[in-house]
Protein backbone atom coordinates (compact mmCIF):
# COMPACT_ATOMS: atom_id res chain seq x y z
CA UNK A 1 0.00 0.00 0.00
CA UNK A 2 1.20 3.02 -0.69
CA UNK A 3 0.15 5.23 2.14
CA UNK A 4 2.29 2.72 4.32
CA UNK A 5 5.41 2.85 2.27
CA UNK A 6 4.98 6.62 2.67
CA UNK A 7 4.33 6.11 6.61
CA UNK A 8 0.79 7.14 6.72
CA UNK A 9 -1.00 4.99 9.41
CA UNK A 10 -3.25 2.83 7.93
CA UNK A 11 -6.97 0.82 8.95
CA UNK A 12 -9.26 -1.25 7.21
CA UNK A 13 -12.93 -0.64 8.11
CA UNK A 14 -15.32 -3.66 8.06
CA UNK A 15 -14.09 -6.56 6.49
CA UNK A 16 -16.39 -9.17 6.99
CA UNK A 17 -14.82 -12.32 4.61
CA UNK A 18 -11.86 -14.50 5.89
CA UNK A 19 -10.01 -14.84 3.00
CA UNK A 20 -9.89 -10.83 2.99
CA UNK A 21 -9.12 -10.83 6.95
CA UNK A 22 -6.23 -13.29 6.07
CA UNK A 23 -4.53 -11.61 3.16
CA UNK A 24 -4.56 -8.40 4.79
CA UNK A 25 -3.20 -9.72 8.43
CA UNK A 26 -0.68 -11.81 6.46
CA UNK A 27 0.48 -9.18 3.91
CA UNK A 28 -1.00 -5.58 4.50
CA UNK A 29 0.08 -6.15 8.46
CA UNK A 30 -2.96 -3.02 9.43
CA UNK A 31 -5.84 -3.16 11.76
CA UNK A 32 -9.26 -4.15 10.44
CA UNK A 33 -12.56 -4.12 12.25
CA UNK A 34 -15.34 -6.48 11.86
CA UNK A 35 -18.55 -7.76 12.24
CA UNK A 36 -17.81 -10.58 13.14
CA UNK A 37 -14.75 -11.04 15.16
CA UNK A 38 -14.81 -14.83 15.54
CA UNK A 39 -13.88 -14.56 12.04
CA UNK A 40 -10.53 -12.72 13.01
CA UNK A 41 -9.71 -15.39 15.90
CA UNK A 42 -10.42 -18.20 13.41
CA UNK A 43 -8.01 -16.76 11.20
CA UNK A 44 -5.19 -16.09 13.33
CA UNK A 45 -5.47 -19.65 14.89
CA UNK A 46 -5.60 -21.13 11.13
CA UNK A 47 -2.17 -19.08 10.24
CA UNK A 48 -0.59 -20.52 13.31
CA UNK A 49 -1.09 -23.49 12.71
CA UNK A 50 0.36 -23.04 9.16
CA UNK A 51 3.35 -21.19 10.40
CA UNK A 52 3.78 -23.96 12.66
CA UNK A 53 3.79 -26.70 10.15
CA UNK A 54 0.65 -28.64 10.95
CA UNK A 55 -1.74 -28.37 8.44
CA UNK A 56 0.13 -30.82 5.25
Amino acid sequence: MEQKIRGLHVAVWTVNDMAEMHWMLEYLDVPILTDHPYYTKKVLHLQNIMRNGYLP
